[in-house]
């Protein structure tokens, strides 16, 4: 399918001016939906045959399915850099390591060291 599509007609891109701004990249006029897939399909056969092929990853988040192209240099990178996935787990990593430092078995257990010695012996 994507090869189908990346043999059609793609969009044509043109250099249109606009003031404050300069020279920008914009589409022709005869932009279709059919144009706009092909050009897509293009892209994603470049992507996957293209110098950094190896470099692409799913997201390593369990609710994620996002594809990226890790360029940091160990290659080794489990999120985009920007998205949903990489904030949320910023977010969730000081807060479980603080509901664990809180968490009541762990606060007897610190009880029970400091009366006792060690947790777990005792009567």
């Amino acid at each position: 399918m994507v090869n189908e599509r990346a043999a059609r007609e793609p969009l044509a891109a043109r250099i249109d001016v606009v003031v404050g701004a300069g020279a920008v990249r914009a589409w022709a006029p005869c932009a279709t939906g059919d144009r706009l897939l092909s050009t897509v399909a293009r892209d994603a056969v470049d992507l996957f045959t293209g110098p950094y092929a190896h470099r692409i990853r799913e997201c390593g988040s369990h609710d994620c399915y996002l594809l990226f192209v890790d360029t940091s240099r160990p290659g080794r990178r489990r999120w985009p850099a920007r998205g949903n996935a990489a904030e949320t787990a910023t977010r969730r990593a000081p807060t479980a390591s603080a509901a664990a430092r809180a968490s009541p078995r762990r606060t007897a257990e610190r009880r029970l060291v400091r009366c006792c010695g060690r947790a777990g012996e005792g009567s």
